[in-house]
């Protein structure tokens, strides 16, 4: 029987007050509310970890996907696609449009929806560079800084590239991709396969190629359009989707200003200098 004064070993509230209490070995107890807790954390953790794995797939992140932006379409499917695809090093998507805003938005949306750290810049950000008596790959590093220093939460992350439309862009991301492995700062290895890559373009031809291909701008975006503004093939072969987007509409421009916390999962703010010092390295 227990005594008359037992507790919650978590929440320290008596068994008077929560009911019955779990006993546990070393008379530990716990009680429905902290167990509840427990299993919420404990599947919070299971999506943050696997995210395309999780409730509902991609059913639920296209609802979620929804309910921040409207319209954009084409560009929703192809991040879910390569989100399905990611775990094979496939999974990037190269989202073509005028709108920088447009694109940076649906690539945080994604890592919103998913519950993982999210960083945006260009392809300098692949570039390392020197922070104090360290050296430093700024964008992922800014991932690492958003996850808390959580590296598994890194490798699970969403990372926007913007440029893509430069050569010297698309050389960074595929040497990246190909060697699979970076350091964001010394004495720490990532691995960059689950990483999520949105590569954000204009290619101002684009239009123009695909008419001399018979074409129309409406149509999907094909890798012999893509080739034909001076995209090499084996870049393309890394991407799970391609997409345009067009600029956001005042709707889901007030939505976002309004009411969206994307701080839920790490604006990726890129202060390098700063968090290396707060982390000690």
């Amino acid at each position: 029987m227990k005594p008359r004064n037992t507790r919650c070993s978590f929440c320290r509230k008596s068994y008077t007050d929560v009911g019955p209490l779990i006993e546990g070995p070393g008379d530990v107890y716990i009680c429905g509310e902290c167990t509840e807790l427990c299993q919420s954390i404990i599947e919070q953790e299971r999506r943050r970890r696997n995210p395309s794995s999780g409730p509902g797939g991609p059913a639920l992140i296209r609802e979620k996907l929804d309910q921040l932006v409207n319209g954009q379409d084409e560009a929703k499917q192809a991040l879910i696609q390569a989100v399905r695809s990611r775990q094979d090093g496939r999974g990037h998507v190269l989202l073509i449009g005028p709108s920088r805003s447009a694109k940076v938005l649906l690539a945080r949306a994604l890592a919103y929806a998913f519950e993982v750290p999210f960083v945006a810049g260009d392809s300098s950000g692949l570039i390392k560079s020197n922070q104090g008596s360290k050296e430093v790959l700024p964008l992922l590093f800014g991932l690492l800084h958003a996850a808390d220093f959580d590296i598994e939460a890194v490798q699970q992350g969403v990372i926007y590239v913007d440029g893509a439309e430069r050569q010297d862009a698309r050389e960074a991301l595929l040497r990246l991709w190909r060697e699979n492995i970076c350091y964001p700062v010394e004495g720490l290895q990532v691995a960059v396969r689950g990483i999520l890559f949105v590569c954000g373009a204009t290619f101002a031809g684009l239009d123009e190629a695909s008419a001399r291909l018979g074409r129309h701008p409406e149509q999907p975006v094909t890798v012999e359009e893509l080739q034909a503004v001076g995209v090499q093939a084996d870049w393309a072969s890394y991407l799970a989707g391609v997409a345009r987007v067009p600029p956001l509409d005042e709707e889901t421009l007030a939505r976002v200003v309004d009411g969206v916390d994307f701080c839920r999962v790490g604006a990726g703010r890129l202060e390098p200098g700063k968090a290396l010092e707060r982390r000690g390295f």
